[in-house]
């Protein structure tokens, strides 16, 4: 005789994936736009599966893949290592991929840097600096090869290099008496404001990067933009020699290159990162954060290979996660955050797969930093203002977010995701990934909000049939 339990988890297996499947099929039938959804219990039983082993493109929930494997491998009190020698009157700075030399929630982390190698210098009766050497060479390339040419200047393709400032980021502000820099480069870069007006606050760089012209708001509203620079380890030398000559130190030549092969006795300074990686992964999941992905991601690539290029670090989350999650050849990785795309080459896995990795995080030790680094629906990071109905609380809903779009890709193909957990009505946890592939250019009623109302409908709907059985 079939127990109690049996018929009600039977029942709503079938009465659920057929309410819910015509929900998701009847937009999946739709020309040029592509649905792919798996929801499953920690223990492995589907509550939900459509088309769940298409490979899909994945957008942003590229980076669960990659902050998981940086807490395997690195733990999440690993920090990095800004190195700088001393030879003569010449200093040379060697990058380790610290993402934390900037600002991040209005404190100035950058400075924490500057004040510990001016101490330094001082403390060595350092005043005049014949050679200053910017040694950025632990990281290869700067922009990917596929990211968007059409984001070149926006904040979220900025260079990842070993030595950056600000995110590789200039952060430009108005408050009615010209404009305002943060990193403060003017000694070095020449500031152009353009002469008439717009309704907002714009800039662009000009000349390799040594100009940047602003266009000013008609209203000083404390407006502020930020852009991505053309060369971020250019963009850190030229902060760093204006640090010190705004200190008294003077810079005869910046050189950037690879430091001469000085003697390890020859170091002056060895600090180590402001924040931590768990903290840095808290800023990749929760904002996604496009800049500190590609670090970590960079940064793997050098524990494992020595390589400190996109294509090292797409290997060593290969490497790590093939020891814990079945079938991980599965997913296709060509960059840390999911910017990467191409008609032919994509970040990609199926939902199943996804499901996979959230369901095996959870039997690890480094899954309780990787769960909390997860944005919580209603409550903060990119998911704050979403899940907010009484149906998700309390707290149902963590999940990574992605989306992506190319306006001048040949058929205007782009990705929504929405990969994390979800707590039952019963208090058991769920995992979940729902993933939308589409062609603008071919279906106009492509948009990233008409498909997050589609995720946020669905899980809303699994609920509350989950909780009537």
């Amino acid at each position: 005789m079939i127990s109690a339990t049996i018929v009600c988890a039977l029942s709503f297996a079938i009465a659920s994936q057929q309410s819910l499947e015509s929900l998701i099929s009847k937009v999946d039938r739709e020309r040029a736009i592509t649905v792919s959804v798996m929801v499953e219990k920690l223990d492995g039983e589907v509550l939900f599966e459509y088309e769940a082993d298409r490979s899909m493109v994945l957008a942003s929930n590229t980076k669960m893949f990659t902050t998981a494997a940086a807490l395997i491998e690195l733990g999440e009190d690993y920090r990095w290592s800004t190195k700088v020698y001393t030879k003569g009157n010449d200093v040379a700075i060697i990058g380790g991929g610290d993402p934390s030399i900037g600002k991040f929630d209005d404190k100035d982390l950058a400075q924490l840097f500057v004040t510990d190698l001016l101490q330094a210098l001082r403390s060595e009766g350092i005043v005049n600096i014949e050679n200053l050497y910017i040694d950025g060479s632990l990281f290869s390339e700067q922009r990917h090869s596929l990211w968007p040419l059409e984001h070149a200047e926006d904040y979220f393709c900025s260079p990842p290099v070993a030595l950056s400032v600000n995110s590789s980021c200039i952060d430009v502000s108005y408050e009615g008496h010209g404009p305002i820099f943060y990193p403060s480069i003017e000694a070095s870069i020449a500031v152009e404001v353009y002469d008439k007006p717009a309704d907002f606050l714009s800039a662009w760089f000009t000349d390799n990067g040594a100009k940047i012209w602003v266009r000013l708001p008609r209203k000083a509203d404390s407006a502020i933009a930020r852009y991505a620079v053309p060369d971020g380890i250019q963009f850190f030398g030229w902060w760093m020699q204006d640090e010190l000559r705004a200190a008294g130190i003077e810079v005869k030549q910046l050189v950037l290159q690879a430091k001469p092969q000085w003697l390890e006795q020859d170091i002056l300074l060895d600090y180590s990162s402001a924040s931590s990686l768990g903290e840095m992964i808290v800023e990749i999941n929760k904002e996604s954060n496009n800049f500190v992905a590609e670090m970590v991601l960079k940064t793997l690539g050098v524990h494992q290979s020595q390589a400190g290029s996109y294509k090292g670090g797409v290997a060593a989350v290969q490497a790590i996660l093939g020891e814990h999650v079945d079938g991980i050849e599965g997913f296709s990785q060509l960059d840390g955050s999911g910017m990467a795309r191409s008609s032919r080459e994509n970040n990609s896995a199926s939902p199943a797969l996804i499901c996979d990795l959230l369901r095996e995080m959870c039997f690890l030790p480094q899954g309780v930093a990787w769960f909390d680094s997860l944005p919580i629906g209603g409550v903060d990071g990119t998911i704050a203002s979403r899940f907010k109905d009484e149906v998700f609380q309390p707290q149902r809903i963590r999940a990574k977010t992605g989306f992506i779009y190319s306006k001048q890709s040949e058929d205007g193909r782009g990705a929504s995701s929405l990969s994390g957990y979800l707590l039952l009505p019963d208090n058991e946890i769920a995992v979940f990934s729902f993933v939308v592939n589409f062609y603008r250019k071919v279906n106009a009623n492509s948009n990233n909000r008409r498909f997050k109302s589609l995720q946020q409908q669905f899980l809303k709907q699994l609920i509350q049939e989950y909780r009537n059985e």
